[in-house]
């Protein structure tokens, strides 16, 4: 007679290995070439989108207004003042001082930058950014029933907030600190 087995101090568990699958040679045949198929797929894929050497066009929100590609330098607010939009200055090159005309609840906040980067540092440019006002479509010295004046006068969504920044130099040298 056999003993029972304990239960308690037995372990038992079951494996599921990888099991040959049995096709008929015919559909073996067809699983062969589909993957075929779907590799030359691929590969002619590739080669037909691969970059090739020739020129491509710049998207629209990419070119300059001459229609080449944009030049990013980087640069410094150095004054800022509320003002009409359209100035003929803004986006231009310049030494010296923009020309800007100070309209007090103006719709634009003109920002004289100086490029410290680039072919032109040292130069200036004008930056225009719209105010809420002229999202609203408020006049000069107008207000609004939904905005108050100091959010009226804030740049729009989706635009920049530049601010003047400061320079803590003396006799033409920056402090540093040791």
């Amino acid at each position: 007679m056999t003993q029972p087995q304990d239960q308690g101090d037995s372990h038992r568990h079951h494996h599921h290995g990888l099991a040959a699958v049995d096709l008929h040679p015919a559909v073996a045949k067809l699983v062969v070439g589909l993957l075929t198929a779907c590799a030359i797929a691929v590969v002619a894929g590739l080669v037909m989108l691969w970059p090739s050497d020739r020129d491509h066009d710049i998207p629209v929100q990419f070119q300059s207004s001459g229609g080449g590609s944009v030049e990013i330098e980087t640069g410094q607010v150095v004054s800022q003042t509320m003002a009409d939009c359209l100035n003929s200055q803004a986006g231009q090159v310049f030494a010296g001082a923009a020309t800007v005309s100070t309209v007090k609840d103006g719709p634009c906040i003109q920002n004289t930058v100086e490029l410290t980067s680039g072919p032109n540092k040292g130069a200036n440019t004008l930056i225009e950014v719209p105010t809420n006002r002229v999202q609203a479509g408020l006049q000069q010295d107008s207000g609004s029933d939904d905005l108050s004046d100091a959010q009226l006068g804030k740049p729009q969504p989706g635009q920049p907030d530049l601010a003047v920044m400061t320079r803590d130099v003396v006799n033409g040298v920056a402090p540093v600190n040791r």
